[in-house]
């Protein structure tokens, strides 16, 4: 029998800093260890993650969240990266 998949998804809130929106590592490494315990505990996980824009607005040195689309997708762009490399 194929084990269920849960679906983990992690948003803007839990990955980043309140204070200063930067990237929280100590809650991605604790989300990570979590999820790499059901792993090997035989779950099926799938994990979602938002954050690449709020992590873009940080690297960009932005002062707010960006409300017009291109600005939004040049953070996405740079968060996103940042995410990926944290994650690795």
């Amino acid at each position: 029998m194929i084990p269920h998949l849960t679906v983990i998804k992690a948003g803007t809130g839990v990955l980043t800093k309140s204070n200063d929106g930067t990237l929280d590592r100590a809650a991605l490494v604790h989300l990570v260890a979590a999820i790499s315990s059901l792993i090997h505990a035989g779950h099926r996980c799938l994990f979602v993650s938002s954050g690449a824009v709020g992590s873009g607005v940080s690297a960009l040195g932005l002062s707010e969240y960006p409300k017009d689309t291109a600005t939004r997708q040049a953070c996405a762009a740079v968060g996103q990266a940042r995410l990926m490399q944290t994650y690795s």
